[in-house]
């Protein structure tokens, strides 16, 4: 067991202090230490995620202030049983806390503070796990496991309240982010406990005891928002899902969990028939393409959809092919002389058009000039019976 002086205390309560400034706007919170230095800062606890998982399970995950102490291995519940904190938050008891080493030494001299109850044993490697923790990633995941404590009733004496565990590989290290379901809000996920292994051995005797028979599956995409505005999607590499697989394949076995991809399975599925449609219609267009390659006609891609961009290139190379080295401007190829007749199509469509509106014209003033001579001819007619009438 670590023993704490003011020294290893200071050292400690300054890294904890470095991490809420850098990545969780302590400074907004509590002006304490402030830092003066070029490290970017970000607010973690404005970020969440939306997991889309192989089983079809699709969950959001939101970062508390709240959760921060039981994370870093700060035990607030002990430190406000000792009445010396008049804080009501976690988060501010464990800043409260934090502010003076030399007084939680003093305490912990005085017995009035157990400091071996107030951090955890494994605060220092909690500390230095947090953040990549916390930053949850698709290519590092290795997989998600929904948790249901009655199934592993009668084969462990050890359970957990978590509703999904979420692991991840960085740097040869096995990471471990426990979640919970949210009391406040509905249908969101936030962060109970911080763990990391490591060697893949550590992470067996630990996860085993209690993921026996559980169901894992894979993080197939991910959502990222920052103060819900969307910042990104973020999806398995197609390369990449084999692989992901066999490794879900292989945690199932050495940690007696069940592997479920039935979404997944379904996804590629569809994939699979797009990609057989598609390939149909490239294969018809294929043909086409032989007969006019034996007839040394173009191929009319106005008249044959055609997908494949491979295959687009292949008739407008085999189109420009004939028009090389005949009587006609060798700079101008197919695939030119196409675009000018669509212009020329265009042009005589406008002036086909600009003609009927012309017409049409013509006819309302012919009309206009009919009833114009209508009324000349009777004015004509009154004008010669008042004459008659006259004389």
């Amino acid at each position: 067991m670590k023993k704490y002086g003011v020294y290893e205390l200071s050292q400690l309560f300054n890294k904890i202090d470095v991490l809420l400034q850098n990545y969780f706007g302590k400074e907004d919170d509590y002006d304490f230490l402030q830092k003066e230095n070029d490290n970017r800062k970000i607010d973690l606890t404005n970020k969440s995620y939306l997991m889309f998982l192989s089983n079809g399970d699709v969950k959001k995950i939101k970062i508390t202030k709240a959760s921060l102490p039981h994370l870093l291995g700060i035990k607030t519940d002990y430190l406000k049983s000792t009445g010396l904190y008049n804080s009501k938050s976690s988060y501010e008891i464990m800043l409260e806390f934090l502010r003076s080493p030399q007084m939680a030494i003093k305490r912990s001299e005085d017995g009035v503070i157990d400091l071996y109850k107030a951090l955890s044993p494994y605060i220092e490697k909690k500390v230095d796990s947090l953040v990549d923790n916390l930053c949850i990633n698709t290519n590092y995941c290795e997989m998600v496991c929904k948790y249901d404590k009655e199934k592993t009733y009668g084969f462990s004496g050890e359970f957990d309240n978590m509703s999904y565990l979420v692991l991840q590989k960085k740097n040869d290290k096995y990471y471990v982010l426990k979640l919970a379901e949210s009391q406040e809000q509905k249908d969101y996920y936030y962060p109970m406990s911080n763990q990391v292994f490591d060697t893949y051995e550590e992470l067996q005797d630990s996860l085993s005891s209690y993921l026996f028979n559980q169901e894992i599956t894979l993080l197939n995409a991910l959502r990222i928002y920052n103060n819900n505005v969307l910042g990104g999607s973020y999806y398995i590499k197609e390369w990449d899902r084999k692989n992901k697989v066999e490794n879900l394949c292989k945690y199932s076995k050495d940690l007696s969990c069940v592997p479920n991809v039935i979404a997944d399975y379904i996804y590629s599925l569809k994939l699979r028939d797009d990609k057989r449609k598609t390939n149909i219609n490239d294969s018809d267009a294929m043909e086409m393409l032989c007969n006019c390659m034996k007839d040394k006609v173009p191929f009319d891609l106005e008249k044959k959809w055609v997908e494949s961009e491979e295959l687009i290139q292949i008739i407008n190379s085999y189109n420009n092919s004939l028009f090389e080295n005949v009587g006609i401007d060798t700079e101008k190829t197919y695939s030119d002389l196409t675009n000018t007749n669509k212009s020329l199509l265009e042009n005589i469509k406008s002036l086909e058009k600009e003609n009927n509106q012309l017409k049409s014209e013509l006819e309302t003033i012919g009309s206009k000039l009919e009833n114009t001579e209508c009324m000349y001819k009777d004015a004509e007619e009154k004008i010669a019976k008042i004459k008659g009438i006259l004389n």
